[in-house]
């Protein structure tokens, strides 16, 4: 039983000095709630139980920053004005792929375009080269015709010729 006791006392002083620890933690850096906390488990453990935690846990408030606390509202505003940074960079970087995409989408629509172009132009290439084929063509039969033409009415003539010859002379 004593062994039991001895433990007990052992761990309430190791208690005891964690919550003076944080006590000092909480009067350096202006925390109210671990004042009132440590204050009220020294209540608890003298005995006085009215000013211990059952009465307290609605009263435990945080502090009102004051000109005493200027630390840790200096330190919530860094932390504040990291956060906007933070976010800022954040939409930046949101801004930035976007543009990219924008760039990337214009790049290959103006690809899409300019194959386009080649290929309708190079299609068109096509038909004006297979019009002037065709052109060609019909320009050699015109001479042709013209030649059979001229040719047949060589013919003629010169059998005219001859059939007039006959005639003009008596034999």
């Amino acid at each position: 039983m004593n062994i039991i006791l001895k433990i007990n006392k052992l761990l309430l002083t190791i208690i005891t000095l964690l919550f003076l620890t944080n006590s000092a933690y909480a009067a350096k850096n202006d925390c109210s709630v671990f004042k009132k906390f440590s204050k009220d488990f020294f209540a608890c453990k003298a005995g006085n139980i009215k000013d211990g935690f059952k009465n307290t846990a609605g009263k435990l408030k945080p502090k009102s920053p004051t000109n005493d606390g200027t630390k840790s509202l200096e330190k919530a505003e860094a932390k504040k004005l990291k956060a906007a940074e933070k976010n800022a960079k954040a939409l930046e970087k949101a801004e930035a792929k976007k543009l990219k995409a924008a760039e990337k989408k214009a790049k290959a629509l103006e690809k899409a375009e300019a194959k386009a172009n080649a290929t309708s132009s190079k299609e068109a290439l096509k038909k004006a080269k297979a019009l002037e084929a065709a052109e060609a063509k019909k320009q050699k039969k015109l001479k042709k015709n013209k030649l059979l033409q001229e040719q047949k009415l060589e013919k003629n003539i010169k059998l005219k010729l001859k059939l007039i010859t006959k005639q003009k002379s008596p034999i």
